[in-house]
């Protein structure tokens, strides 16, 4: 159980670091813009 809750907050962090890298590209798209 312990190793299921490990490996799904990995998945989960990973997601938001991508949605966070996203994030900021676009608004630095935009700004440059």
């Amino acid at each position: 159980m312990a190793w299921y809750t490990f490996v799904l907050t990995d998945v989960c962090v990973s997601t938001w670091k991508v949605v966070l890298f996203v994030g900021v590209m676009l608004m630095v798209r935009g700004v440059c813009r």
